[in-house]
């Protein structure tokens, strides 16, 4: 296991604030391209979390289900279990507005799945093929937005009694140890002076619902072989 080192959010790191901290080592394997992790290939939470889905989606998922795949998970940290009939009986609004074309008897049970999903594999590569295979082409175009600040000030992010921070306008100030960071240019907030980290806010994200749940064949493909017909809407 080794050693551990509290660190606040680092926005050099970390353009929303938020890191990551799975598969943290030992502090000695923090610098870049230092890890001694495995690489996962094929992880059984995953595993788990496709039996959960495929029955649910075949309407055959049961409590039982759920107790041999989701609750596994959940046991890790302590969570409680994932209840199926107070889903079933209760889909979240909020996640119901992300997938609009889920729907039938089984709609709560599916939309927990879907976020025990894209909890459990956050990071790991599996977001946009997920958003592939459920239709949720619009879900990219979003706004990427990262940690809420009210405002201009100093601010302690890791809660140590000391300011990690320093969001300003005007003239830069000097405060060694601190992040500081320029409103408007080097960090640029939801409602001009206070709200979420804005990413990227000037990068038009677009995506063709007629065209991008397939990718592009291959032109050498497509002239190897005549009897090949390019994907709808790709030229």
């Amino acid at each position: 296991m080794g050693d551990a080192q509290p660190v606040a959010p680092n926005f050099g790191n970390s353009v929303t604030g938020y890191q990551l901290i799975k598969f943290v080592g030992d502090v000695k394997y923090d610098n870049y391209n230092r890890s001694e992790n495995d690489m996962p290939i094929f992880r059984y939470a995953e595993v788990l979390l496709n039996y959960a889905e495929a029955k649910a989606e075949l309407g055959t998922l049961s409590q039982a289900d759920i107790d041999i795949s989701i609750k596994l998970l959940r046991d890790r940290v302590e969570m409680p279990n994932l209840n199926f009939q107070e889903a079933k009986a209760k889909p979240d609004p909020y996640l119901a507005k992300d997938y609009t074309n889920v729907s039938g008897d089984n709609k709560g049970i599916i939309l927990e799945i879907r976020r025990e999903r894209r909890i459990e594999l956050v990071m790991e590569s599996f977001r946009w093929d997920d958003i592939l295979r459920w239709k949720a082409g619009q879900l990219v175009t979003r706004q990427f937005k990262g940690m809420y600040f009210p405002g201009t000030g100093k601010f302690d992010l890791d809660g140590d009694g000391k300011d990690d921070i320093w969001i300003y306008e005007g003239t830069k100030p000097t405060a060694p140890g601190l992040q500081i960071l320029k409103l408007g240019s080097e960090i640029l907030l939801e409602n001009g002076k206070s709200g979420n980290v804005i990413v990227n806010p000037n990068i038009n994200k677009v995506f063709d619902e007629s065209r991008d749940y397939l990718y592009p064949l291959p032109v050498q493909e497509l002239e190897l072989n005549p009897n090949l017909e390019q994907n709808p809407n790709w030229k």
